[in-house]
């Protein structure tokens, strides 16, 4: 029992040493963020680092984190916004490099699973265009002496991803394909000339 009133005593004098709202500084909530991001918990992470960069707006460390967690949110705009202006801040950043090439492949593969991806020229230009962004970072690591297999890494999940939408272009022609083949009580037709004209589709190239 007198230990523990000793250690109740210590721990009362060491609280009353803390600087009062020192909870609520910028470095403690930075402090926070970098943990939250550690844990998995991008929504606690963003928050803080939100808090952080309103009162501290050239705060490179959070909106690093504010990038990253944006990005795995899937809030596509703001964490390129984000990562950007990283890499304006500092070209040669690797990790922001690294950062770039992960939203490109994720944002590619985001788009890919929509829908109507096939019927919406917007996502066939959002997909381009993070591809190209994907490979401007591997073409940038690739420059780098010690990040080359990496960029050959971040290449072939880009291509992975390519020959996914190319596998979705034969896809919806097959099935325009069959949907125009069909006889008066819509049963499909099967013919070797059907199934000829599948496997042209199929070896198509875009």
């Amino acid at each position: 029992m007198r230990l523990s009133a000793t250690c109740l005593t210590v721990f009362l004098i060491l609280a009353s040493l803390v600087p009062l709202g020192c909870e609520d500084s910028p470095e403690h909530r930075m402090g926070m963020a970098t943990i939250a991001m550690r844990q998995g918990n991008p929504n606690q992470a963003l928050d803080y680092a939100k808090s952080v960069l309103r009162d501290q707006p050239d705060n490179i460390a959070a909106l690093t984190i504010k990038g990253k967690a944006e990005l795995r949110l899937r809030q596509y705009d703001a964490a390129l916004k984000s990562l950007n202006q990283l890499i304006e801040h500092d070209p040669e950043n690797v990790e922001i490099r690294r950062e770039l090439a992960r939203w490109a492949y994720s944002k590619m593969a985001f788009t890919l699973s929509k829908s109507d991806y096939m019927k919406d020229g917007q996502l066939s230009k959002d997909f381009a265009e993070a591809k190209t962004l994907g490979h401007r970072q591997a073409d940038w690591l690739a420059s780098k002496k010690d990040t080359e297999i990496e960029a050959e890494f971040i290449r072939a999940r880009l291509r992975l991803l390519d020959s996914g939408e190319l596998e979705l272009h034969r896809l919806h022609e097959i099935k325009k394909l069959r949907a125009m083949v069909v006889t008066a009580d819509d049963t499909k037709v099967t013919s070797p000339a059907i199934e000829d004209l599948e496997r042209k589709i199929r070896a198509m190239k875009y």
